[in-house]
């Protein structure tokens, strides 16, 4: 059987969209032509797939994900928009990301608590 390369989504030469034109079954050899639309995790780079794969072993702990990736809670939650924004969800629209809304509210707690 021959060696499994990563799929690729975007064209190398362009950077246009690809499709797949054939599906061959492992087993038996047989082949399905069309055209096929990859999926929505194609798309995503490497950090994006080891942060979905981090989420799912995690059930989705924000806290958890955070310590088994070793990132900060506003990277992880950086890379959660992203994510989403590959799989269709519509961009924040309040001018503020998450992950800085998070940020500026934690430096604003340790400051009344006479921490910063």
């Amino acid at each position: 059987m021959a060696k499994e390369v990563k799929m690729l989504a975007s064209c190398p030469c362009c950077g246009g969209k690809l499709t797949v034109s054939e599906l061959t079954c492992a087993e038996c050899g047989t082949k399905i032509s069309g055209n096929f639309a990859l999926p929505a995790f194609a798309g995503l780079s490497e950090e994006a797939m080891h942060f979905v794969a981090g989420f799912m072993r995690n059930s989705g702990n924000m806290r958890d994900v955070q310590a088994e990736l070793r990132l900060s809670y506003p990277t992880v939650r950086k890379i959660l928009d992203r994510v989403a924004l590959a799989f269709g969800a519509a961009p924040q629209t309040d001018g503020e990301p998450d992950a800085e809304r998070w940020t500026r509210r934690s430096k604003c707690s340790k400051r009344s608590e006479g921490r910063l």
